[in-house]
């Protein structure tokens, strides 16, 4: 909804002479608006930097503001490309942010893979994919006939 505070997941970024670091993901809620102050992160200090929104473009249109589940670049400065990676989240200053290392997740295997103890895996949430290695679970390993909570 409109009044829910901006989440926008980053899914893409690059460096764009004389404009500098554009973002490029989904608006999960909320709504960002052209000037607006976000905080992006995590970077990779596990840090939350505030930024202010220069400019969004929408299926290559320059637009003032975007809703959730619509695609967008946004043009954000001041944020070295080298601190960015895909997975990262703008959020609104008010959202709780907080950097996540390790976790629990429900995994479901591909069709005939199997997966052991210290393997890695991708991990998608939303837009998001991100590299993860499973620390341990129940069995030693895992089928795909198989669907267990592991500490991830």
């Amino acid at each position: 909804s409109a009044e829910a505070p901006t989440e926008f997941a980053v899914t893409e970024f690059q460096n764009i002479d004389q404009v500098g670091l554009v973002v490029t993901g989904t608006v999960m809620q909320g709504v960002v608006r052209t000037g607006q102050y976000l905080m992006v992160g995590p970077l990779l200090n596990h840090d939350y930097k505030k930024v202010r929104v220069r400019s969004i473009h929408t299926n290559r249109t320059p637009t003032k503001s975007c809703t959730a589940g619509i695609m967008a670049s946004l043009a954000i400065p001041n944020i070295p490309h080298n601190q960015m990676r895909p997975g990262v989240m703008l959020l609104a200053p008010c959202v709780k942010r907080v950097a996540v290392v390790v976790f629990d997740a429900e995994i479901w295997p591909i069709a005939g893979s199997m997966i052991n103890p210290n393997c890695e895996v991708v991990v998608h949430m939303g837009p998001i994919r991100q590299a993860a290695r499973i620390l341990s679970f129940e069995s030693d390993q895992l089928t795909n006939s198989d669907q267990l909570t592991n500490n991830t």
